[in-house]
């Protein structure tokens, strides 16, 4: 289900490596199978893999040769591909991969052990001072643990799922710190602007509502999003190790987002002494860029070597009724015991599942967006008539905070659908093409007021992040895009931006389930194309596809706090149970 370099993209790309790497291939390999291998390589790395793991792949899903995986790794033995540091492609334990990629991911990771080694080395005679925190007897055992670990260690490696605490962990662990160092410089980062609203928020709501001294401290810990930190340019990065960022220590919040090649630039620009905790759910999708770090860091051979820093919270404080429960069915078994799950949901539960052919958008789905929109545009309208003609043209106004704005938020962020497809009957496209008409493919200057819209690139000089999502305001010349942003002075403010000024924007009443991360909302909607019968009897010949599969349900279902409905494809369905 996950979009994908297209076939023939894939067969062109490793046919051209072919070509380059045949000249070292030993007459003794059987070139057909090396096709095989490069060509997987190929579309494994289209979709974010760094690695084809050999007890997974099966022969169906291979598109020449036969006997995977014994007779590919014969023929890549007797190739010589494997006998130098300057052969492409390299094999550890039981995976493949391309040697550069390999070398830059172990590369991260000795990184990040060195970085935890160097500071038990140092830091590891720690004390606590006589201050015990603020709300010690709220802990529990593995937060605790978290406290203590951030004194012992260079990077800890947070994880746990929505509502085990992980943002009143790290605050807590930030008190731990500055009890002991006062004038540490520390800095909250997330990959996304959304993100780092979420996480700003989340800190924000946990202090107000904590026993906690000192709140102006913690309130005024600078949180940006990672390209902002790391002054991310056309050409690379502002901060690097010629001009590292002046902080003791990050915490990286959503860290399944975060690829390769940011976690390399975050290392460069981090200065030696700084502490690292990274935070977040291993169980989400991995990044759009190649290389899920998270999920690298947490595999046995690597999770083990932080020992004492790793610590996962399990323990669920914030009840979401049976979406907690579908969470953990899916965390703890399977895509197909979750179906077989949800299927016997009492009426009065939280999450319902429907049948619906994928010959249109399903009713409720288009009846729920249809009543949404009105209500955007009626507030939107509102808000404009009372900002009156105050807008100046070709510029960036940042708004006063009033009611009429904080309904407009409330009212966007109250119900998200999500497709696992940009294109097709179910995907966002053709769901906002029927929303909108024929003002889709017109622009951001003919859709109606009100319209939610999401940027698709970064422009760090007008502090929008690729995945930011905001509103439409005004009409013609008073056009404006409506942001909640971080200001200069890292609190969040409202900003009305000129359409001119923005250079990739997309309208967003449905998003796909990889842009979604880093959020959540009341009420969300899931359209799921595949048919539950195919999903429940796990039909797809590709295991790493089911893993795929998996990691998108759990990541859509856990976007939901209150509520939580899925539209599948009802094609030779089994019936749901009254």
């Amino acid at each position: 289900m996950k979009q994908k370099i297209p076939e023939d993209q894939s067969s062109r790309i490793s046919k051209a490596l072919m070509k380059i790497i045949s000249k070292d291939i030993s007459h003794k390999a059987n070139y057909k199978y090396i096709e095989d291998i490069v060509y997987l390589l190929v579309d494994e790395l289209s979709k974010g893999n760094l690695y084809i793991n050999l007890d997974e792949k099966n022969q169906s899903v291979l598109p020449k040769a036969v006997g995977w995986p014994s007779t590919h790794l014969k023929a890549l033995g007797d190739s010589g591909l494997l006998e130098s540091e300057s052969e492409p492609i390299i094999m550890t334990a039981n995976k493949l991969s391309w040697r550069r990629w390999n070398y830059e991911m172990n590369d991260v990771i000795q990184k990040l052990i060195a970085k935890d080694q160097l500071h038990k080395k140092n830091f590891g005679d720690l004390k606590p001072c006589s201050t015990e925190l603020p709300i010690k007897n709220q802990l529990n055992s593995q937060q605790f643990s978290a406290t203590q670990a951030i004194l012992k260690t260079g990077v800890v490696l947070l994880s746990g799922g929505p509502g085990t605490g992980k943002t009143s962990t790290v605050i807590q662990m930030l008190i731990k710190v500055l009890s002991l160092t006062p004038n540490l410089k520390i800095g909250l980062a997330a990959p996304t602007g959304k993100a780092t609203r979420r996480l700003q928020d989340a800190i924000q709501a946990t202090i107000q509502s904590s026993n906690i001294q000192d709140t102006e401290i913690l309130s005024n810990i600078p949180c940006q999003t990672l390209h902002t930190w790391l002054q991310a340019r056309p050409n690379g990065f502002g901060k690097n190790k010629n001009s590292p960022l002046n902080l003791d220590l990050l915490v990286i919040d959503e860290m399944s987002m975060v690829d390769l090649v940011l976690m390399q630039a975050i290392l460069e620009a981090l200065p030696k002494k700084s502490k690292l905790i990274l935070v977040g759910d291993p169980n989400q999708l991995p990044p759009i860029g190649s290389g899920a770090v998270w999920q690298e860091l947490h595999e046995e051979e690597n999770y083990k070597n932080f020992r004492e820093g790793t610590i996962h919270l399990s323990k669920i404080y914030r009840s979401r009724g049976d979406i907690a429960k579908l969470s953990k069915t899916l965390k703890e078994n399977d895509a197909k015991t979750f179906w077989k799950e949800i299927t016997s949901a009492e009426n009065s539960s939280n999450v319902q599942l429907y049948f619906s052919s994928l010959n249109m958008i399903p009713f409720p789905v288009l009846t729920k967006l249809k009543i949404h929109q009105k209500k955007l545009e009626t507030l939107a309208r509102e808000f404009k008539s009372q900002l009156g003609q105050t807008i100046q043209i070709s510029s960036t106004n940042i708004i006063k905070e009033t009611k009429i704005i904080n309904d407009l938020f409330e009212c966007l962020e109250s119900l998200m659908v999500l497709s696992p497809r940009r294109s097709g009957r179910w995907g966002i496209n053709h769901l906002h093409q029927t929303l909108l008409d024929e003002r889709f493919h017109e622009g951001i200057m003919y859709w109606p007021e009100g319209t939610p819209i999401i940027c698709a690139e970064n422009q760090p000089e007008l502090g929008i992040s690729n995945g930011d999502v905001g509103l439409l305001i005004g009409k013609s010349s008073q056009r404006r895009l409506l942001f909640k942003l971080l200001s200069k002075e890292h609190q969040f403010a409202h900003y009305l931006i000129h359409p001119s000024r923005v250079k990739s924007i997309e309208p967003a009443f449905a998003l796909t389930i990889h842009k979604s991360q880093g959020s959540e909302s009341k009420k969300v909607m899931v359209l799921w194309p595949n048919s539950l019968e195919n999903s429940i009897n796990q039909l797809s010949p590709d295991p790493m596809e089911e893993l795929f599969d998996e990691r998108l349900l759990y990541t859509a279902i856990t976007r939901a706090k209150e509520n939580l409905e899925i539209f599948i494809n009802k094609d030779f369905s089994l019936k749901k149970k009254n």
